[in-house]
């Protein structure tokens, strides 16, 4: 009866001793880390606590691509994506050569604005821009992909005509942009610009704080770079008879739609090219509104195409059933 006893305490025993022991492999059989089917030697080992499998997040992080960094006085991990680095690099790359942009008077902030749309560079238009004017404009240059203008017409050629100081130290400018196309002269587009000295402590900093497409004299005026392409529009037949009966004639003529008012300049039959309007002012006096121009003449040594042309203009202005007066066209030759 003993030895029996024995036996079944002994047994009981080796059991126990089994249980334990294939316990405590189980225990030590280590947890494998794989990440997109690559198995991963990590210097802390995976474990399972109370039911979690906690896992070292510094070598997970890395191999997913993303930048683990610990900040010891807020006892803070903090985990950043490829993604968000990358963004952070550009970011920082784009503010260094904005600053590289930074200009030192009214007048090299204007030209390098002008440039930038002259080469339809959104970007450096941008960088030229106060922060008031970016919040305005960043939308429609990221729409479109910050490449401005179109291919054709082009900016073939831009100059500053005007320069006023004004009440408040800023510098007020009119930039008259000529444009061009495969067949020769398309049209004018003008601005009014301003430009203020941001900088602090001293520090020279002007930008644009102010910009008004193709408003020449005290109303808004817009000058039709491309009238072939608005005549072929629906509702502009009547538009387009009009213009063809008067395109070569020299002097003003003017046409009702709606609202708008179309204004035709032209300086009639030129018998050389290098004739284009380069400035066109419209001012309201009372009851009526003036309208002059500036015709660039081609100087006696300029290289032109021997073709009969006819220099015009065409504007659109509110229809507000003012009198119009015509101040004349003022040639003014180029210079060599």
């Amino acid at each position: 009866m003993i030895k029996n006893k024995r036996k079944l305490l002994i047994s009981a025993i080796v059991l126990v001793l089994m249980l334990v022991l294939s316990t405590a492999v189980l225990a030590f059989d280590p947890i494998k880390l794989v990440v997109n089917g690559q198995e991963l030697s990590t210097d802390v080992p995976t474990q399972l606590i109370n039911g979690r499998t906690m896992v070292p997040v510094r070598w997970i992080a890395e191999a997913l691509g993303a930048e683990v960094q610990w900040d010891g006085n807020t006892r803070t991990v903090m985990i950043n994506t490829k993604s968000d680095n990358d963004q952070f690099r550009v970011k920082q790359r784009i503010d260094l050569l904005e600053q590289a942009f930074i200009c030192s008077t009214p007048e090299e902030t204007i030209n390098l604005w002008a440039d930038g749309l002259k080469t339809r560079n959104g970007a450096l238009q941008f960088a030229q821009f106060s922060p008031e004017l970016r919040n305005t404009y960043q939308q429609e240059f990221e729409d479109l992909n910050w490449v401005t203008g179109v291919s054709s017409p082009w900016v073939e050629s831009y100059n500053i005509i005007d320069k006023i100081l004004r009440a408040d130290g800023s510098y007020e400018f009119k930039i008259v942009f000529k444009l061009e196309t495969s067949t020769g002269w398309a049209g004018i587009e003008t601005y009014k610009a301003a430009a203020s000295n941001l900088g602090q402590g001293g520090a020279d900093k002007w930008m644009i704080t102010k910009l008004d497409k193709n408003l020449i004299g005290n109303i808004p005026c817009e000058v039709i770079a491309d009238p072939a392409a608005l005549l072929k529009e629906p509702g502009y037949q009547e538009l387009s008879q009009w213009f063809d009966q008067n395109y070569k004639t020299a002097g003003m003529d003017s046409f009702s739609l709606g609202a708008d008012k179309f204004v035709m300049i032209s300086a009639g039959e030129k018998l050389t090219g290098g004739y284009y309007f380069e400035q066109v002012s419209t001012w309201e006096k009372q009851a009526e509104i003036e309208i002059g121009a500036k015709l660039y003449a081609p100087n006696k040594d300029a290289v032109v195409t021997q073709v009969v042309n006819y220099p015009y203009v065409l504007i659109r202005i509110q229809n507000d059933g003012k009198q119009l007066t015509f101040k004349g066209i003022e040639s003014i030759i180029q210079n060599q």
